[in-house]
This record gives C-alpha cells, sequence and structure tokens, in this order.
C-alpha cells in the first residue's frame, strides 16, 4: 500500500539487487524504467490507459516475458508496486480495477505470494492525502477521507479470495512491531533471509514532502484551470522550499495534524472491529481491542496541533519565492490564475480570485 515505507523498501531493493540475487531473490530491472525504483511499469501495463504520469515503455506481454525469463536463472523474483493495489477493489479506486486484470501476472509463476503492509488508517489517510496532492488532486482533505477510508479485513480478504489465504503475509507499518526494528529486517524475514552487514541500508528521507504550507498551495495551484504537466512543474520548487522550512523550524512532516483528536478516535473506532479481523484471521492474535495495531482509539491525540491553514502572510512568501527563485513558474502561475478568474469552474474562480489578491 501506498505510504508504508515502500520508497525506502524499494531504494533497499535496488541497492542490495546483488545481495539478494546471492540469497535466490531477484529485482528485475524490467518496469522500472529509467531511473525508477519501483515496477509501476508492469503493474500499468496490466491497468492499461489513461495513464496519467507516464505511459509504460513496453506492453504488457514483452514485461511478463520478461519476468518469466527471470526465472530462468533465479527460484524467486520480486516485484514492488503501490499501483498494483488500484487493482484491489476494497482500496476504492476510482478507476474500477478489478483482480482478474492480473490473471496475466498470475500466470508468469507457480506461485505468486503477496506482501502487504497496513498503516493505521488516521496516519495512513494524513499521508496518502498529501502524496497525491503532489499528483494533482484538489479534494478537500474530508472528502478524501469519506471515499479513501479502507476496511483492512475486506482488502485483506479480496487478497486472499484471489491468491489463496495461504500466500497473503499481512505485515504492520509500526516501527514497535518491525521484526529486530527496522522495516528492512522485517521484510527480509517474510523471505527467510537475514539483515547482514553485507546489505546497505538507504540513507534517511528517502521519501521527501510538502510542509503544510506548501501542501495547501499545491492544492489552490491543483484548482486552477491547468494542466496536469503544468501542475507537476510545482511539485520540485514547493518541496525545495518545505526543505528549507523544515530545517529551520526543525520540523517534519507530521508537524500539524489534518485530523482533530476528536475526528481521528472517531475514525479509529470505525475501523477498529474490521481491524481485529485482520490481526485475528492474518496474524493469528487474540487479546482485547484493537489488535492490529494494538491502540485505545481513545488513548490516540495528535502529536500536535490541528493545521489551521494556509494564512496570508505564508501565502505572500510562497509566491514571493516562486517570483524570485522560479519567474518562469510564476509567469504559468499568473497566467493560469487569469484563466481562472474566467473559468466556468466556481472552485477555480474562488482560488484565482484570493491568489489575485495577494499578488
Amino acid at each position: 500500500m501506498h505510504k508504508t515505507g515502500t520508497t525506502a523498501l524499494q531504494k533497499f531493493f535496488c541497492l542490495n539487487q546483488a545481495v539478494l540475487a546471492e540469497n535466490g531473490v531477484w529485482y528485475p530491472q524490467a518496469g522500472r524504467g529509467r531511473n525508477t525504483l519501483a515496477h509501476h511499469d508492469i503493474a500499468n501495463s496490466l491497468k492499461g490507459p489513461p495513464f496519467p504520469l507516464r505511459a509504460p515503455a513496453k506492453s504488457d506481454r514483452e514485461y511478463l516475458q520478461e519476468i518469466q525469463d527471470c526465472f530462468n536463472a533465479f527460484p524467486e523474483v520480486l516485484l514492488s508496486s503501490e499501483i498494483f493495489m488500484r487493482f484491489v477493489p476494497a482500496f476504492k479506486d476510482h478507476l474500477s480495477l478489478d483482480l482478474p486484470m492480473l490473471d496475466k501476472l498470475r500466470l508468469t509463476a507457480d506461485v505468486v505470494k503477496v506482501i502487504i503492509y497496513l498503516r493505521r488508517q488516521d496516519e495512513y489517510l494524513e499521508s496518502f492525502y498529501a502524496q497525491e496532492i503532489q499528483h494533482g488532486l484538489d479534494t478537500s482533505f474530508s472528502d478524501f477521507v469519506s471515499q479513501r477510508t479502507p476496511d483492512y479485513f475486506q482488502l485483506c480478504t479480496q487478497l486472499a479470495g484471489y491468491f489463496g489465504k495461504s500466500n497473503v503475509t499481512v505485515r504492520v507499518y509500526d516501527s514497535k512491531q518491525f521484526s529486530r526494528g527496522s522495516i528492512f529486517s522485517d521484510f527480509l524475514s517474510v523471505l527467510d533471509i537475514e539483515l547482514t552487514d553485507s546489505f546497505t541500508i538507504p540513507a534517511e528521507d528517502v521519501n521527501r514532502s510538502l510542509m503544510p504550507e506548501e501542501r495547501e498551495f499545491s492544492m489552490l495551484i491543483n484548482a486552477l484551470d491547468l494542466s496536469l504537466d503544468e501542475r507537476l512543474r510545482f511539485n520540485e520548487p514547493l518541496l525545495k522550499l518545505s526543505q528549507k522550512r523544515r530545517a529551520v523550524r526543525g520540523r517534519g512532516e507530521t508537524t500539524t495534524a489534518l485530523f482533530s483528536a476528536f475526528e481521528r478516535a472517531a475514525l479509529l473506532r470505525e475501523c477498529s472491529a474490521a481491524n481485529r479481523r485482520v490481526a485475528t484471521e492474518f496474524l493469528g492474535r487474540e487479546g482485547p481491542g484493537d489488535l492490529l495495531f494494538q491502540a485505545d482509539p481513545e488513548g490516540i491525540t495528535p502529536a500536535t496541533e490541528v493545521y489551521s491553514g494556509l494564512g496570508k502572510e505564508a501565502l505572500v512568501d510562497i509566491i514571493g519565492y516562486l517570483q524570485s527563485s522560479y519567474p518562469e513558474l510564476f509567469r504559468l502561475l499568473s497566467a493560469g490564475i487569469e484563466r481562472g478568474l474566467l473559468s466556468r469552474d466556481t472552485a477555480a474562480r474562488k482560488v484565482a480570485r484570493k491568489l489575485r489578491e495577494v499578488m
């Protein structure tokens, strides 16, 4: 699933391709594309168009043949891509994909095993929302939550129904529950491989994130009448600005919460029964409470304050940063505002007026 250490794991697989191979596991280049860590192209080729960010370089038939060729030299082939989750109906993806669309992939091997990490729903939704904004999302957080809150038991049951329950391994994305304290040792333990000094550990902060102010500004950009490619051009400058401000403040991604304490507790109560069923039926745990994340919903509160919104001063600072450091993007922003003012879309006009007031 998204936001469960996938980028760090994929970096780990790439850095340790040779060591994994010595242990009989191959992490293929096929489907990873140029400078890509994950097998998104394989998943996308099976999904088919549309391809919002990048079309796969080859057909599904070519990728699947490359996977089969890997089995000539290695007993196990490891694939990793968050896009595979979009085939699971319980993931609630708007593309309406289904697991039988993976039939071609399943035929490449004698057995297909799924390793899935689950993150506590409140943390998952906050983090996933921030990521999707960088991909063009302009939905409010409350709407996002109502559309995306995952039922982990239904999700795991659907995977088990397609691949077989014995072929689905559920792990918990929680440092306190990782085998030997790290996600790398935890993942390797599923493969019956020990994390030794021969493995290279990736540097921290593999996956950069926007600070709350830049995140909300990005959302304003997404509401303007700009193409997806134009909107995505703002990501790198805003990430750099976030890094600068994070270095000054010494603050991380979760310094401000999107859920209030009441909303967080209510969500976790709602998810508790399904989480318990995952824990008992897929992890063999017994006992009181939410056994999956071993947490009491009433005892969980945000680590810091709830995000209060993008103020005028912060908005002026971000626009000034773009004007001085990225004049081409500032001109694109200005053009987007002008188009937004004339748009038939109410949200685009509202955002354009808000930005125009501080330009």
